[in-house]
């Protein structure tokens, strides 16, 4: 039997959250972050737009996944939210003037 499957509960969520961090500890790890929070449109507010049930479904996939990674790691993710937000605004604004 592998060590993981002997693990307890607690014991393994804190391996897994030490695991998250460890791969996360870089310099680009908010990049990542970001990359995930805007992937799943966390936090987006498009009043715009039309979904069908399916893609409905597809969204609040990624959104679970990426809340799930962001739980394990030390991040402040209503900070990541505000900073994806902010760099698509300002992608927005860029392509807006041209």
């Amino acid at each position: 039997m592998r060590l993981i499957e002997k693990l307890g509960w607690k014991s393994y969520a804190q391996r897994l959250n030490g695991v998250y961090r460890r791969i996360l500890k870089d310099d680009d790890h908010n990049l990542i972050i970001r990359d995930i929070v805007g992937f799943a449109k966390l936090g987006e507010y498009d009043p715009t737009s039309e979904y069908t049930p399916e893609k409905l479904m597809e969204m609040r996939g990624r959104q679970q996944m990426a809340l799930h990674i962001l739980r394990h790691l030390d991040a402040d993710v209503e900070a990541q939210i505000r900073a994806n937000n902010d760099a698509q605004a300002q992608a927005s604004a860029m392509d807006y003037d041209q």
